[in-house]
């Protein structure tokens, strides 16, 4: 059952748990959000609830629609295309950034996690998708860990919330991206390694291309 904590913003809490439900589909697209229901399920008022709704329209994760009401808002393949534009622009930045502040610990790191990844594909006759994920984020919180730009740390977030709102986990429904990923991940990390801004920048977005050409098949095929 889902519960709130009283000690925090009752605004904050709703809006975080109604985007992780939206996240996680727990809502499908153009699902109704009925403010009664909700305040009455997590035994609120419905004023947080509003509030809590308001900021997820303002961020474009539901909206209003006349007779209906709030409703869960429908993403297709332009959204897709916008998302992986900016958040192309947003990983070739980090890069960048990246490489100004780059030192042997983060490099060592970055290394590790490339690593491991291999581990799983070598390991493992069916990869472990979860974990192979988790180390996908890994790698490139390392990169931004790197660029040391708070508030590109905090879009590149949002940007990733907007892709993982399509159901993102089944981009890796074949084994191929595993290993391509692994490929794209080690280009990366090579022209990091030899110091060239423009190789990694190149590696970068072809990771972003065919990650978005993935994303591609996957929306127009299997979540119709």
């Amino acid at each position: 059952m889902r519960t709130i904590q009283k000690s925090e913003s009752l605004k904050q809490q709703i809006y975080d748990l109604l985007k992780e439900e939206i996240l996680s589909q727990r809502y499908n697209d153009e699902e109704i959000l009925n403010e009664r229901r909700i305040s009455e399920e997590l035994k609120v008022s419905r004023t947080p609830v509003r509030e809590a709704l308001k900021a997820l329209e303002a961020e474009s994760w539901v909206e209003y629609v006349p007779y209906k009401g709030i409703i869960v808002k429908k993403m297709g393949e332009k959204d897709l295309k916008n998302i992986f534009q900016i958040r192309t622009a947003l990983e070739l930045l980090t890069v960048e950034l990246a490489m100004g502040n780059m030192n042997k610990e983060l490099v060592g790191r970055l290394e590790e996690c490339h690593q491991k990844q291999q581990n799983i594909l070598t390991e493992n006759s069916s990869p472990i998708k979860e974990v192979f994920i988790d180390l996908d984020v890994e790698f490139h919180g390392i990169l931004l860990e790197m660029a040391g730009n708070e508030l590109l740390t905090v879009m590149i977030g949002e940007i990733r919330d907007k892709i993982r709102r399509f159901g993102m986990n089944a981009i890796f429904s074949g084994d191929y991206r595993y290993t391509e990923t692994l490929k794209e991940h080690l280009g990366i990390l090579l022209a990091i390694q030899a110091g060239d801004v423009e190789q990694a920048k190149e590696k970068m977005k072809y990771h972003m291309q065919k990650t978005y050409e993935s994303a591609y098949v996957y929306v127009t095929s299997f979540r119709k």
